[in-house]
């Protein structure tokens, strides 16, 4: 028996609350000590093509829409302009008011930075730039905007992560950007 599996597609994230089955005694046991561990394995088994089918569902590809080929998670990190946290810290969502452009200067020398960091230019437009970088069997990929800088790891690859947090929070001017983790939904400084 498959106790609960909970959607929360707006924030892309897949909860499986827990695996189980309802002993001879009427009570729910969600553990293997019980001797079911085959059980518990035939459970799992089932639920993976169903996890996968509800991740490819949950994430946005690039254009904002929810992609069916599309099987991972990604982790993304967001540099503002430090008005954008302190409307946030007032209450507002991030998508209920227009935020601020960031200072040329900040930005700027954040470019500088990125190609010391190794972080190599794969394309330009008038609204963005796009750089990226590699890290291990993963990919870091940072798009500048006007308004905002966005740092993603595709698959959420732990070295990906951990080094995109890392660049981001080094490169990140404190004076001028603030950094939003949204996964977590923490807001730093410079």
């Amino acid at each position: 028996m498959i106790s609960e599996i909970a959607e929360n597609c707006p924030n892309g994230f897949l909860s499986t609350r827990h695996l189980g089955y309802i002993d001879d005694y009427g009570v729910e046991n969600t553990s293997n000590a019980a001797g079911n561990d085959s059980l518990s394995t035939k459970l799992a088994d089932t639920l993976m093509p169903t996890a996968a089918s509800v991740r490819a569902r949950c994430t946005p590809d690039s254009a904002g829409s929810a992609s069916q080929e599309r099987t991972t998670m990604s982790y993304d990190i967001y540099l503002y302009h430090p008005s954008v946290r302190e409307e946030s810290e007032h209450g507002r969502e991030l998508d209920e008011f227009s935020h601020p452009s960031l200072h040329k200067s900040a930005v700027t020398q954040f470019l500088r930075g990125l190609e010391q960091y190794g972080y190599e230019l794969q394309s330009q437009t008038a609204e963005r730039k796009t750089f990226t970088k590699p890290v291990g069997e993963a990919q870091i990929d940072v798009s500048v905007y006007d308004t905002e800088i966005a740092f993603t790891v595709a698959a959420g690859d732990a070295d990906g992560i951990f080094e995109a947090l890392q660049d981001a929070s080094e490169l990140c001017d404190s004076e001028h950007m603030v950094l939003f983790d949204p996964q977590t939904g923490e807001w730093q400084d410079g």
